[in-house]
């Protein structure tokens, strides 16, 4: 059983240890004291070094494989123990170049025949001899050092589709199933049929589910094997339980996220949070990726420090050696002014819970149905760029236990749902809970196959729906408080569009289908055809059912987009903003403040005192990028919290200890909060 040292080691480096044979002066300034002395002065307070990089090579002795010149590892476990910094074992698991180029048919094949490579480097098939191969490799390293975890990567493994939204490197071609001779072989022995070249339907999913039972056993191997050896170690993988992983086999959370996608990167730790273990986030230290010696300016690894641990988790910053086995002189400078803040920061960071007033369901099978979770994990994600937007406290849901500590529920475009979730989300609402939900509404059972009707359908106010042939229509103006400010337009949604019959609720806004499919002969220049306003359909319905209320758009709302890919569906956006100021009032929410959208706002309780984390996004804007002490500053913003019971107030900016002007009236507490620049952290107490 592996200790809980992660999560209370927040401060991560992921050093990037790469020196080929090419290179000169290979290794030559390579002082694993320095180094480790280094990482201590920085703050660092656990390091994840590559033991064994994408070429192949292992930086300690083995009996197979390419070994490098001496032992690095050795000197360097022992040097980090010494300075109290704990030593993950990165070891590339799907890259190695050494080995496949010795034995080809260890290589990933796609369906067409070719090899699978990203880059210079070939994937390797985990069901090939390499998997045997490397986990003696694994074994060694584990039997001759006392590492403290280990991270294993390139284990790419999540259902084709699943590409929006993009967690680090890889998406589209995650789900290759192999197509060497090994798989064929593997795959006859337990389906009694050739691997299909071209598969239909259900053939792509009985592959997935092979490719994916492929992985399981190495990683199940893998982890046998380090802990024969590190009962306590931690063990980890690239990307393990994000939504879509459909193993997660890990002691944590570990999840890729990169600038400029602040709002990504937030995802990413609100959705890491919710599985309940320690998290991760990592992200490159240069501004050109993970193999760039081109450092961020020190606001941006500031930035994206300060975000996972506003919730409670850890950033994991990426650092590249020089193949000599130095670091540049001024690698860690930005790291250590981060981490030093971090450090004084941690007693109100770590060990949060965070205070919500929405749950975001996000209910996806990744295994059994990944296909029916890709549209519903698009709209979340969207749902939350809307409600970070907006400083509404959210948390994500994997579950619906214990809803009724949530105001209002959402339940964006979900497919899957099983009879006992529908009866919860019945008894949530029928007890005074206020439920969002958005295209699909329950539509299947959680084994993938279709209901009669969707499974909430009388609940969000309509008895039956069928789906529009059009891949748009055009919302039209409706009840008043939903569309103050808005003009009157038309509001274009992507499809698929619900048409809704058997109406009980009321109707708050219509939609207008096209006048005919779009074609080159029905364009308007090169335009889609216009609304009919003799084809209108329900579009937002609000049904009440015992002491609560539900409202609903019959579409995915929040994630629809425009022709332009890279602008959203502005109208739609603000719609979704309307649909959840119509479930959660503003003097209804927990939190309230007069801050940009680009400024996120997490409210944490710990040790009975709230702690506020307001964190600056446009401090890191890429067109805008901060040197020193050019960082775009934010504030001063009144902040009203509400719901305090704890009589007087105090509350002060973290870690001088500055006093922040405050009042209370009953149970709420106005703030008055200064500028600041990136990450500004704020507790509140009651009386001492």
């Amino acid at each position: 059983m592996m200790s809980n040292w992660f999560a209370d080691h927040p401060r991560k480096v992921h050093i990037l240890y790469v020196s080929p044979d090419w290179a000169k002066r290979r290794g030559e300034r390579f002082d694993a004291r320095r180094m480790a002395q280094s990482l201590a002065e920085a703050r660092v307070d656990c390091v994840q070094f590559y033991c064994k990089d994408h070429h192949g090579i292992c930086y300690y002795p083995c009996s197979e494989g390419l070994a490098y010149q001496f032992d690095v590892i050795g000197p360097m476990v022992e040097a980090c123990h010494e300075v109290g910094v704990k030593f993950m074992a990165y070891f590339s698991v799907g890259f190695d170049n050494y080995a496949l180029g010795l034995h080809r048919d260890w290589i990933h094949v796609k369906p067409d025949g070719e090899s699978w490579r990203m880059g210079p480097f070939y994937f390797a098939c985990l069901r090939s001899p390499y998997a045997e191969f490397s986990l003696r490799q694994l074994d060694e390293l584990m039997a001759a050092y006392p590492v403290d975890g280990v991270w294993l990567d390139i284990v790419p493994v999540a259902w084709r589709d699943y590409e929006t939204p993009v967690y680090g490197w890889w998406h589209g071609e995650i789900s290759h199933t192999c197509h060497c001779r090994h798989c064929h072989r593997r795959f006859l022995e337990q389906s009694g049929r050739d691997l299909p070249r071209e598969p239909g339907a259900d053939e792509q999913m009985a592959l997935f589910r092979f490719g994916v039972e492929g992985v399981e056993e190495y990683l199940r191997q893998a982890t046998d094997t380090i802990r024969r050896h590190r009962p306590e170690a931690v063990v980890t993988y690239n990307n393990a339980g994000v939504p879509q992983d459909p193993v997660f086999l890990s002691d944590l959370v570990t999840v890729e996220a990169h600038a400029p996608f602040y709002k990504n990167q937030s995802w990413a730790a609100r959705s890491s949070r919710a599985r309940g273990t320690p998290f991760e986030v990592l992200m490159p230290g240069a501004l050109r990726g993970w193999n760039g010696f081109d450092q961020k300016p020190a606001p941006l690894i500031q930035l994206e420090s300060a975000i996972p641990a506003a919730h409670g988790g850890s950033a994991t910053i990426g650092v590249i050696g020089r193949p000599d086995g130095s670091l540049e002189p001024g690698a860690l400078d930005a790291i250590r002014d981060s981490f030093v803040r971090l450090e004084q920061l941690e007693p109100h960071l770590t060990h949060t819970d965070p205070v919500s007033d929405i749950g975001l369901l996000l209910l996806v099978d990744p295994l059994h149905c990944p296909q029916l979770g890709v549209t519903h994990l698009k709209e979340a994600h969207a749902f939350h760029n809307v409600m970070v937007q907006d400083h509404l406290q959210y948390e994500v849901l994997y579950s619906v236990e214990d809803l009724q500590r949530f105001r209002a529920i959402v339940a964006p475009n979900l497919t899957l749902l099983s009879d006992a979730e529908v009866d919860t989300l019945r008894e949530y609402v029928a007890g005074g809970g206020r439920l969002v939900g958005t295209g699909d509404a329950g539509a299947c059972h959680p084994d993938g196959t279709r209901r009669d009707d969707p499974a909430l359908a009388d609940l969000l106010g309509f008895s039956a729906l069928d789906w529009a042939p059009w891949s748009y229509a055009f919302v039209r103006r409706g009840e008043e408080r939903l569309f103050e400010g808005i003009p009157d337009v038309p509001i274009r949604i992507a499809g698929p569009i619900a048409l809704l019959g058997g109406v009980t609720g009321e109707v708050l806004a219509t939609v207008q289908l096209p006048e005919a499919p779009a074609t080159i002969n029905t364009t308007l220049l090169w335009h889609e055809p216009a609304g009919d306003e003799d084809r209108s359909h329900p579009y937002i319905v609000r049904a009440r059912h015992g002491k609560g209320s539900c409202v609903y758009a019959a579409s995915a709302l929040a994630s629809t987009t425009t022709a332009f890919p890279d602008i959203a569906g502005g109208w739609a956006k603000e719609l979704t903003r309307r649909l959840l100021s119509t479930a959660l009032p503003e003097e209804e929410r927990s939190l309230s403040v007069n801050a940009p959208p680009g400024c996120e706002v997490v409210l944490n309780q710990k040790d009975g005192r709230l702690v506020l984390n307001l964190i600056n996004h446009y401090g890191g804007h890429p067109d805008y990028l901060p040197m020193n002490d050019g960082a775009v500053s934010m504030g001063p913003f009144d902040l009203i919290l509400r719901r305090w019971t704890g009589g007087s107030a105090q509350a002060q900016i973290e870690p001088e200890g500055t006093p922040v002007p405050t009042s209370v009236d009953g149970s709420v507490v106005r703030l008055m909060l200064p500028p600041f620049d990136v990450h500004q952290v704020v507790t509140i107490t009651g009386p001492q």
